[in-house]
């Protein structure tokens, strides 16, 4: 029997040295010229993008030594149907948040599509030096401490927007979060991008 595979879109949150995201064709191709049934393993999954574009057609095994991998894995290849708490509504909240506390802020660390490369690196050294502010709101830590690092000041104000707000529906919703996923884990979840499927089964052990 001849299997007919194809890449579902999904969302692809890590930059990551080495991902097949870019050959995925290629490789879906070699696995459909071979494939007679059973579970695909990904010895090495990284960023896992094989699960993200075959999870839903086929089983896949995925494996890496690295543990930020298997929580990737875990959201592309389960799902959670929670209807009472919806995506729209955090990213809502998240909004009304970020616009309160962090709107104007944002306006002063933005990347010009033009800009130089002697500019981008200025944008990039003051981000760097919000490090050494005071914020008035709760929820800075990724804006304090990563500005002008792994992400811009944007991104870092909307990492904290989001989780502000998803660990408020932990609280009401009564659902216990491990000190160990939050501290290892958080840091993936919070995404401008992030997809639902993703928020849950890394936020969420019961």
């Amino acid at each position: 029997m001849k299997y007919k595979l194809h890449s579902d879109a999904f969302p692809h949150y890590i930059k990551y040295m080495g991902s097949k995201t870019k050959i995925l064709p290629f490789v879906i191709q070699g696995i459909e010229s071979v494939y007679q049934g059973g579970a695909i393993c990904d010895l090495f999954a990284g960023s896992c993008s094989l699960s993200g574009a075959l999870g839903s057609q086929l089983p896949i095994i995925s494996n890496d030594i690295q543990y930020y991998s298997s929580v990737i894995a875990k959201a592309y290849l389960t799902d959670w149907n929670h209807q009472d708490v919806l995506l729209e509504d955090i990213l809502l909240k998240a909004k009304e948040y970020h616009q309160k506390h962090y709107q104007t802020l944002v306006l002063d660390y933005l990347y010009a599509s033009d800009m130089t490369l002697e500019d981008f690196n200025n944008v990039e050294t003051r981000s760097q030096q919000l490090i050494n502010s005071q914020f008035n709101n709760d929820w800075h830590l990724f804006t304090k401490y990563y500005s002008g690092t792994w992400w811009s000041v944007e991104q870092c104000t909307w990492k904290d927007s989001l989780c502000e707000w998803l660990l408020k529906i932990i609280k009401e919703q009564d659902i216990m979060l491990s000190i160990e996923m939050q501290r290892r884990n958080l840091q993936w979840l919070i995404s401008k991008y992030i997809g639902q499927k993703v928020f849950w089964n890394i936020l969420y052990e019961k």
